[in-house]
């Protein structure tokens, strides 16, 4: 009887010490995975100086990090505490002031490429103007007309443009009145545009067909 009530005894303390080892076993578990969560959470996130949190692996300042003190290195802008690109606004750019289409920014002035003679479809195109013609219209340079033939050295206008450094000539194309030749009685009318006895809108190709003139202009276009 006595035998059977010690081996009882041995059997129940063996139960109670793998109990209390067990114990410890969870705690120190418990105790290290805590540890290590802490150490994760205050190696890899920090609070920048605006309150976004921010991987400290980053150089405070360095572009894509942590803002230094609001501030950022070069020319990056501090936006909710994080450097970044300092993209331009609407309200200006590289080459001047923001226009309102259809214009655009010539040397710092706001110009309507469509009209402006010396912008005509984009900055520094300048067109010609001469008398009735020439211009800018829709964005490109209106044909002009050439300076003034005597008719004593007759020319076909493809030539007198082209000499002149323009382009073809050009059929119906200058002028109020649209025309191809314009003629005049003296130099100083041709000049001056006044006092025209006619003019003809005949293709520009073929000989001019003035009576009683001594000068004429032919349409050009502006290259």
């Amino acid at each position: 009887m006595r035998k059977d009530s010690f081996e009882m005894l041995v059997i129940g303390l063996g139960f109670v010490t793998v109990g209390l080892l067990g114990c410890k076993g969870d705690d120190e578990g418990q105790d290290e995975v805590a540890a290590e969560s802490s150490e994760v959470s205050s190696t890899t996130m920090t609070t920048t100086d605006t309150g976004t949190a921010a991987d400290t692996g980053c150089i405070p300042g360095e572009l894509g990090c942590a803002c230094n003190g609001g501030l950022c290195l070069g020319d990056w802008l501090c936006v909710d505490g994080v450097c970044v690109v300092d993209e331009p606004t609407s309200e200006s750019t590289e080459t001047g002031p923001a226009c309102d289409p259809p214009n655009i920014s010539c040397n710092g002035e706001c110009v309507d490429p469509l009209s402006d003679p010396d912008h005509c479809g984009e900055c520094g195109k300048s067109c010609e103007t001469v008398l009735d013609s020439g211009g800018c219209v829709s964005g490109s340079c209106a044909p002009v007309w050439s300076d003034c033939i005597d008719v004593s050295n007759l020319t076909l206008c493809p030539e007198v443009c082209q000499s002149q450094g323009y382009g073809a000539c050009v059929t119906a194309g200058c002028g109020v009145d649209q025309m191809s030749v314009w003629w005049f009685g003296a130099l100083s009318h041709c000049t001056s545009g006044e006092f025209s006895p006619e003019a003809e809108a005949n293709a520009c190709q073929v000989e001019p067909t003035g009576m009683n003139s001594d000068f004429y202009r032919c349409c050009c276009e502006q290259t």
